[in-house]
């Protein structure tokens, strides 16, 4: 379903059923409120990893970490530097914050991605060899696509990881939250297919 389609469908289902549908607007923000405080994504409760999944990811994260570190010369310029730029954006409550990964996106390919492959490959050449700077050079991109993927999974892997030690800790109030995210999300199903 397109986000267009599920706009008509919650019109729909506001017009025809305005009182459950302010009903259940409160109870999502209730259980984003709950979330937040639990620290925890939604997709964790669709999809928790297995302890033994999350044993063998923290296992390879940390076998991973040193080419991790590797491939941060120079993403982690690239990553940052358009960061005090786009603070003014971050700091607006209007439309134009939607534009800050745009922006920050177009910057990069702009200015420091060419910038800081060029120094870094005249510091390597200089400092280490000139094959290795060139080999480096042309690993840049896919190292730097490792980093991003392996940020975005220890990412992940740590908020498995709290899951995990909600479920534990405080499982009464994950249960409550999984029971009102379940409630809500059956009877919006129920809603959708009563109105069509």
């Amino acid at each position: 379903m397109t986000d267009k389609d599920l706009v008509a469908h919650l019109d729909r289902m506001n017009a025809a059923h305005p009182e459950e549908m302010d009903a259940l607007y409160k109870g999502l923000a209730k259980l984003q409120d709950a979330t937040r405080k639990l620290k925890i994504r939604d997709w964790l409760f669709d999809k928790p990893l297995s302890l033994t999944r999350l044993v063998l990811s923290g296992i390879s994260l940390c076998l991973l970490f040193p080419l991790f570190v590797f491939s941060l010369i120079p993403h982690i310029f690239i990553y940052l530097a358009p960061i005090p730029i786009t603070r003014k954006l971050r700091k607006k409550n209007d439309s134009s914050r939607m534009f800050i990964g745009g922006v920050q996106f177009l910057l990069s390919c702009l200015h420091t991605v060419p910038v800081s492959y060029t120094i870094t490959f005249l510091l390597e050449g200089f400092l280490i060899s000139w094959i290795f700077a060139l080999i480096h050079l042309a690993l840049l991109p896919s190292l730097g696509v490792f980093a991003w993927n392996y940020r975005k999974l220890f990412i992940k892997w740590k908020g498995a990881v709290w899951y995990r030690t909600m479920e534990q800790a405080h499982y009464r109030k994950l249960r409550k939250t999984r029971e009102l995210r379940e409630r809500i999300f059956s009877r919006l199903d129920e809603l959708m297919r009563e109105v069509g």
